[in-house]
């Protein structure tokens, strides 16, 4: 199979053509103009941003001032904001994150840029780097997380520079790969994984158009892993030292108390290949690379679930293809590789979590499809290959726009209720006082209490707490009634698991104000992901009594007669 030519000899990064503008400018204004539309803010910003906050306050970097604890993932993600935070003062919070968008949707432009610039090299066929810049900037995950306050940008953009240095020519030195791979380190810890695919895809299939023997392209990538490993120790050493750990707290919540083995993982991931056809749909990982966010909750048309599902099937495994296009089959053995690490390891496939194998998988389904319309000279073939690509596209863009919308009222009405939380908890809560409860960001950021979240994302005490439960580590009711927080949050489903365990909701808490936005997701009958909406719809705000109150609570249960509220009421809606 002949490949084409790649023309990105004597190409600096620093020369821009008037196409490569026009993309830079189409990713800036597609990022931007949906932050505006949606105003998203996501939870897990906040989380960050805390500990961002006291870093410029001068309470060091920490989400509870006086507790050293590694209560984020990614180094870029809290230091950034909370140079941001300095620079425009601990009270424009607003301008803080704003100006987070703005870099993010000028590192989503950079990003467009390196894409064309690999798919004009690459690829034969114009409707083949169409389909790869549309479908990156019609990606609703990427869009959202880019802008809502997540790292995404960051790891989007430091993976196809990766791609490039890897797949460039050899004027492009291993340097700069270095660079791109300490650049996803210092993103996401575990960015290693994609990366290592991609380079184990370059050794494997190489450059064509630079031949070189296998030798020199191990050489190459053990320079890079080398190098890029020593510009990410400076954070190791300092995570280590300051925290007394380098793996984040947020890594050891999450997966505290599982009973699998390391055998019994690596079965899984070497499984992954069959999984991928025999899992149910709405649990196969593969039918999340492009589909919406959170899909899996429900109430989005399974007709996007099932395209997802058919595009990812191509763009994983198009590395097995002997014959294919090498560029595609690097970021296919990428994306391969980051779709078994997370449909192994990660239980909850978040939505920040899926972009960079996205963006890998999009450069290998072009590959499949240039070559599909390359073959011989049927004008037909090339015909029906450029209506499956305005097919792929139009979808792509369905889906955009249904998560769009899906965002701004996410915003407007779950979001909007959970910092109402916080600002209730702030001006009825003791500063003194702990709080329980899940959904740590905008609670925790607006009440600034001390807060004993689940998993224990930023509380040391509810880890040692679900060690000593183990296994009995996620029962919520045993972790309340070992830590007697002096608040609960508690969504509706919460409640009723609680309630089947235990009493302790009856005897130790009072109910003080239910904070619901039920009536107006009822309101919105074909709301796109309405299933998300349901979980999280309705908060109910827990007190601790005081003893006195608890036992005239023992008292009045020992009645004839008494009446109790109904468990009934505690269940998820429509």
């Amino acid at each position: 199979m002949v490949q084409p030519k790649l023309p990105l000899r004597n190409t600096p990064l620093s020369r821009l053509t008037t196409n490569q503008l026009i993309i830079f400018g189409l990713g800036l204004a597609v990022c931007l103009l949906y932050a505006l539309y949606t105003q998203r803010i996501w939870e897990d910003w906040f989380i960050t941003f805390r500990s961002s906050k006291n870093l410029a306050m001068g309470n060091g970097l920490v989400y509870q001032p006086g507790e050293r604890l590694h209560t984020f993932t990614s180094p870029l993600g809290v230091l950034i904001p909370a140079l941001l935070s300095w620079l425009w003062g601990s009270h424009s919070d607003e301008a803080v994150i704003w100006s987070f968008r703005i870099i993010g949707a000028f590192f989503m432009g950079g990003a467009g840029i390196l894409l064309y610039r690999i798919a004009k090299a690459s690829f034969r066929s114009w409707s083949s780097v169409l389909l790869v810049v549309g479908l990156f900037f019609l990606d609703i995950k990427s869009i959202d997380n880019a802008i809502n306050g997540m790292e995404t940008a960051f790891m989007l953009f430091f993976t196809v520079l990766f791609v490039y240095a890897v797949w460039s020519e050899e004027h492009v030195k291993w340097k700069l790969s270095a660079l791109a791979l300490a650049g996803l380190m210092w993103t996401r810890p575990d960015a290693f994984i994609i990366a290592g695919g991609i380079l184990a895809g370059y050794v494997l299939f190489g450059n064509k158009t630079a031949p070189q023997t296998y030798l020199n392209r191990i050489r190459k990538a053990v320079m890079t892993v080398v190098a890029g490993g020593l510009l990410y120790l400076p954070w190791l050493v300092f995570a280590s030292v300051y925290y007394g750990s380098f793996i984040p707290n947020t890594i050891l919540a999450k997966g505290l108390g599982a009973s699998v083995s390391p055998l019994h993982l690596l079965k899984r991931f070497l499984a992954f290949p069959i999984r991928a056809f025999t899992d149910p749909l709405e649990y196969n990982f593969l039918g999340l690379i492009f589909s919406p966010a959170y899909s899996f909750w429900g109430g989005w048309p399974v007709y996007f679930i099932v395209f997802s599902k058919v595009l990812s099937l191509i763009s994983v495994f198009y590395w097995l293809v002997p014959g294919g296009r090498t560029i595609g089959r690097i970021t296919s053995l990428g994306a391969f590789m980051g779709a078994s690490y997370l449909g192994t390891l990660v239980q909850i496939p978040y939505p920040w979590y899926i972009p960079p194998v996205t963006l890998l998988s999009i450069v290998s389904l072009a590959a499949a499809y240039d070559q599909l319309i390359s073959l011989g000279k049927s004008r037909v073939l090339q015909y029906v290959g450029y209506a499956a690509a305005g097919v792929i596209l139009v979808t792509q863009a369905s889906i955009f726009a249904f998560g769009a919308y899906n965002g701004r009222l996410q915003q407007q009405l779950i979001e909007a209720n959970r910092k109402q939380v916080g600002q209730w908890l702030k001006a009825n809560a003791q500063l003194q006082e702990t709080v329980f409860l899940e959904c740590l960001g905008y609670i925790g950021f607006y009440s600034g209490l001390k807060m004993y979240d689940y998993p224990g994302l930023s509380s040391r005490e509810v880890i040692d707490v679900r060690k000593s439960l183990i296994p009995h580590h996620n029962s919520l009711a045993r972790i309340i009634n070992r830590l007697h927080p002096d608040w609960l949050v508690l969504r509706n489903l919460e409640i009723g698991n609680i309630k089947k365990e235990s009493s302790v909701l009856d005897s130790d808490y009072a109910i003080h104000k239910v904070f619901s936005v039920a009536d107006q997701v009822r309101a919105q009958p074909s709301l796109p992901g309405k299933g998300l909406f349901l979980f999280d719809q309705t908060f109910t705000v827990f007190h601790r009594k005081t003893p006195k109150q608890q036992a005239y609570k023992a008292v009045r249960t020992n009645a004839p007669g008494d009446q109790h509220r109904s468990d009934a009421a505690f269940t998820i809606q429509d």
